[in-house]
């Protein structure tokens, strides 16, 4: 999984959506994060995980579904 200011990245279509890296919103005033735009079409299925996800684990211990 991958973050970007501080939150784990959604999903398109089952990819990781392209992120740049910086601080959390708010965290620091005079912060300034870099902006990343995706074209999306018409059907695209998105995922959006918290971060509960990393927390699942199956019976070996690994990461659920990874």
């Amino acid at each position: 999984m991958t973050m970007a200011t501080g939150h784990l990245l959604p999903y398109r279509d089952g990819e990781l959506l392209p992120a740049a890296n910086g601080y959390p919103l708010g965290l620091l005033a005079e912060a300034a994060n870099e902006e990343v735009r995706s074209e999306l079409a018409s059907g695209d299925r998105f995922t959006f995980v918290s971060d509960g996800i990393l927390e699942a684990r199956d019976a070996k211990g690994r990461v659920a579904g990874l």
